[in-house]
């Protein structure tokens, strides 16, 4: 949680500087504004519904469709050398959450039979995601998946 908070305040930073701000807006108008636009018009139109939730959500689009999204801040133990082998579920479940919005986590843990290969090639991964080494970070997600399909 403390993370999530740390990238909203950095993310919330350019608020202080609103020359940069302006400028940043301008330019994902040029980029992004139909987008822009429509998002203002749909929740200005969910409020007046009384759908205040929706009208938060498009809010939030918007804010990050016009400012820029926020970067998250992971914490240090994803880097973690001596990672347990059960972080394999969470890191997967972390991954199907990211692409679906829902992990899965429990069916994650009580599943998975997988070895040390699999934590070697997810450990790489992440580190080859964080040096921007895309061809050896393809190479090791392969890898990583075929290892996942006989741990579950």
């Amino acid at each position: 949680m403390q993370e999530d908070i740390t990238a909203i305040k950095l993310w919330a930073q350019i608020f202080k500087d609103p020359a940069k701000l302006k400028k940043t807006i301008a330019k994902h108008m040029v980029l992004h504004g139909p987008q822009i636009l429509d998002d203002i018009s749909t929740s200005e139109e969910q409020w007046s519904n009384g759908e205040y939730f929706k009208s938060g959500l498009t809010v939030a689009d918007l804010m990050t469709v016009a400012v820029g999204p926020i970067k998250p801040i992971y914490p240090p133990a994803f880097y973690s050398n001596d990672l347990d082998p059960i972080a394999v579920s969470d890191y997967v479940a972390g991954m199907i959450f990211g692409i679906t919005g829902d992990n899965k986590l429990f069916e994650m843990q009580e599943c998975f039979h997988g070895d040390r290969d699999i934590v070697i090639y997810a450990k790489n991964l992440a580190e080859d995601l964080k040096q921007k080494n895309w061809l050896h970070a393809v190479d090791n997600y392969s890898n990583l998946l075929a290892h996942l399909e006989s741990a579950f």
